[in-house]
């Protein structure tokens, strides 16, 4: 760099050309293009007080070494004295990557450099300004934003109590009151995810065959059916949830009769809206698996009482007005 530069404009650095053999008048088309091509690519430089600036030419964007210097002093209690060049920075643009080198003179080896991809030079800017001050060795008060390139450190906060997403499976057996008649033992399984305090479950409920003895014959009844639930969990811990919950279920009512003079299989859509209450904990906990129990009573609202009779014996399946389940399982998820 030329350090004998103006102080107060800026001005295009020229690589010294010497022709032999051309006059002025000789000079001409080749002359001027010999020039355009030795000075293309050259940077910009000015010096003010202490402080120099050099930009190349796709870094016209950044400021200019008055408008810099200003911005330095603003951060200093007390500027350094003019005159002395101190500080020399250069302003580089590659692609779409900002930087500027930041040199103490006369010590290369103190030579910082930051970069910013912004599309314009403003946040490289206030970051160089902050660091022209802290080289100048004199104390600042830093601007706001701070400067680019250093992140704010991450902020360490405690896991809450609450788990607020996660998927888990759960397998339950107990026994259905009145569905088919009296009591039926039933088996049921699901997967459940849960967002905050609401979860939402897919599965499957098997009512065992129940066999109805009536007459000379028996009727083997049982129901299977595709279950879906949306639950609310007002109390959703770890240890303990308290959960409510409400949805769908469809399937099919079989029955079949034996011993008669014509042994029949028959089967009838079953539709039914649960109505559920459940108290869940934890078992255990570990590195990577999490195993909880669920106790619940579902009252269902079956859309239409299926029956099943026996010709000139009477009904051999006569489910109740009022049907429920109730059941234990056992709830499970990987981390």
């Amino acid at each position: 760099m030329d350090r004998g530069v103006s102080h107060t404009a800026d001005h295009r650095r020229l690589t010294p050309l010497r022709l032999r053999g051309f006059g002025l008048r000789g000079f001409g088309l080749r002359g001027f293009l010999l020039v355009a091509v030795l000075t293309r690519g050259t940077a910009w430089a000015a010096s003010s007080g202490w402080l120099e600036v050099e930009r190349d030419e796709e870094a016209q964007s950044c400021p200019e070494v008055d408008a810099l210097r200003s911005s330095v002093e603003r951060l200093l209690e007390t500027p350094p004295s003019a005159g002395t060049p101190l500080i020399h920075v250069t302003f580089h643009k590659e692609g779409a990557l900002l930087s500027a080198r930041l040199t103490r003179i006369g010590d290369e080896a103190a030579a910082r450099e930051l970069r910013d991809s912004h599309s314009d030079c403003e946040t490289l800017t206030q970051a160089v300004s902050t660091t022209v001050a802290l080289m100048l060795e004199t104390r600042v008060t830093l601007p706001e934003p701070a400067p680019v390139g250093f992140a704010e450190a991450p902020k360490i906060v405690p896991a809450p109590d609450v788990v607020h997403n996660y998927a888990w499976f759960e397998v339950s057996g107990g026994a259905a009151l009145g569905v088919v008649n009296g009591v039926s033992p039933e088996l049921s399984a699901s997967g459940v995810f849960r967002h905050d305090a609401f979860d939402f479950s897919v599965g499957a409920l098997w009512i065992l065959p129940k066999r109805i003895s009536l007459g000379p014959g028996h009727v083997d009844a049982h129901i299977v059916a595709l279950t879906s639930r949306g639950c609310w969990a007002p109390l959703n811990q770890r240890e303990a949830t308290l959960r409510g919950c409400t949805g769908f279920f469809a399937g099919i009512f079989q029955a079949q009769a034996r011993g008669y003079t014509r042994d029949l299989q028959t089967s009838k859509p079953w539709l039914a809206v649960p109505l559920e209450l459940s108290l869940g904990g934890q078992i255990t906990s570990s590195d990577g698996l999490w195993l909880g129990w669920r106790l619940g009573a579902t009252l269902l609202a079956p859309l239409q009482r299926q029956t099943f009779s026996v010709q000139g014996l009477g009904r051999a399946v006569d489910p109740s007005r009022l049907q429920g389940l109730t059941w234990l399982g056992l709830e499970a998820y990987l981390r």
